[in-house]
């Protein structure tokens, strides 16, 4: 039996709405520092968000436990992905950074640094990059230099 009425589906839809429009994933903007124009080729990285590092079992009697908080993950990791150009900029840009300590700042927007809702701002960063994966039967695909990117996040906008 449903409980779904149409006064009370109007109400649903209208707390929805009251919300506003919804994130879409491909709305963000990552810009590292001295490499602004690379934004472009970005294809996935990881919009910061602190919580919790984690959970703390504490016991209690006769086998219970309850819950409590790590201190806040401000030491942030997440999968990231870049196409690649002809004229290799994405390894000319890791390149670049590595021969500079392989650190980067960086700044990650929700929307386009002209246009956003937000953004977030990540020190100390690096990549950690896959080998590429390239297949001779593949002519449908960019290549993508894809890996883990490792960064220092603490709520700053």
């Amino acid at each position: 039996m449903t409980v779904s009425s149409k006064s009370y589906l109007k109400e649903v839809f209208d707390q929805t709405m009251a919300l506003g429009d919804k994130v879409i994933s491909s709305d963000f903007t990552v810009v590292l520092e001295g490499f602004e124009g690379m934004s472009v080729l970005f294809k996935q990285f990881p919009v910061p968000v602190l919580s919790s590092a984690g959970e703390i079992e504490v016991p209690g009697p006769m086998g219970t436990k309850t819950w409590q908080p790590q201190q806040v993950a401000t030491g942030l990791q997440g999968a990231v992905s870049v196409m690649e150009t002809k004229q290799n900029h994405v390894r000319k840009m890791n390149d670049a950074i590595l021969a500079n300590g392989g650190r980067f700042e960086a700044r990650v927007y929700e929307g386009t640094p002209e246009s956003n809702t937000g953004s977030y701002r990540i020190k100390k960063a690096f990549f950690v990059w896959d080998q590429q994966d390239r297949d001779t039967e593949n002519r449908s695909q960019v290549v993508l230099q894809s890996g883990t990117v490792f960064f220092h996040y603490h709520g700053e906008a």
